[in-house]
């Protein structure tokens, strides 16, 4: 904000500009700044979850399914958990998830993970309707008949 009061600013050929004179304006309005704060405050747990899929540190998926859980609580929380002021934003990211993101074996990853069984035992979550169809669908595609299938799901209970 001080560069627009500056003296090399106003000598600039930018300040003249109709372009620089806009820039200044916006930079100026309090409610940019606004609207800049709400950006940070919704995407910054996301970046985080982008970071962990784009890392070749770790497997991301084992971890995908939770991790935008957590994100999407931090967002609530960057928000006040006022839902008026989240919801809009969390509307958008479950509609991509479910388009683009969400198949089975995040779910399934999700569930079978022993890092989230012990570490995060408040985030897990052993009946949620979406994780155990998941986690039926894949353990149907790998098991060679039903007994092997009955089986499997007798040891995961």
């Amino acid at each position: 904000m001080r560069m627009f009061s500056s003296d090399k600013w106003r000598k600039s050929g930018f300040a003249k500009l109709r372009e620089g004179k806009r820039v200044q304006a916006i930079v100026l309005d309090g409610r940019f700044w606004q609207d800049v704060s709400i950006c940070l405050r919704a995407s910054q747990p996301l970046v985080k979850v982008l970071r962990l899929v784009d890392s070749d540190e770790k497997p991301a998926m084992p971890f995908l399914y939770f991790e935008m859980i957590q994100a999407k609580e931090k967002i609530k929380s960057n928000f006040n958990n006022v839902e008026k002021r989240y919801k809009p934003i969390l509307k958008i990211i479950d509609k991509r998830w479910e388009d683009q993101m969400s198949r089975p074996f995040h779910y399934a990853a999700y569930w079978l993970n022993p890092q989230i069984h012990h570490s995060h035992g408040m985030g897990f979550n052993y009946n949620d309707p979406k994780v155990k169809v998941a986690l039926y669908e894949c353990v149907s595609r790998v098991a060679k008949d039903d007994e092997e299938k009955f089986r499997i799901m007798e040891q995961l209970h």
